[in-house]
């Protein structure tokens, strides 16, 4: 920590630093089958100050989160803390969390 960090240095090797915002609305479905949710994602590159953002229905086997998460493959993601146990399980399987 006492060493001086230049951010250039850090973030000019990858071009893509996401930090992706990820919350999930359960009682909003008319269909409420098990494990379905509607979901919503922000990402945000502060070196580019670039934001992406979607909002879609999953199904249980979030395979439409999971293609979202691993195109913008971000460095931080922000949880809530009632993430469903589908979402969570599937966040960690695909991350380091």
């Amino acid at each position: 920590l006492d060493d001086p960090v230049d951010v250039e240095e850090i973030t000019a090797d990858v071009s893509d630093n996401y930090l992706l915002c990820i919350c999930e609305n359960k009682e909003s479905l008319r269909d409420k089958k098990k494990g379905d949710v509607v979901i919503g994602i922000v990402g945000v590159q502060p070196t580019t100050g670039e934001v992406v953002f979607d909002s879609f229905q999953d199904s249980s086997s979030r395979l439409e989160l999971e293609s979202r998460v691993l195109r913008l493959q971000p460095v931080e993601l922000v949880l809530p803390s009632d993430l469903s146990d589908q979402s969570e399980r599937l966040i960690s399987s695909i991350t380091s969390v």
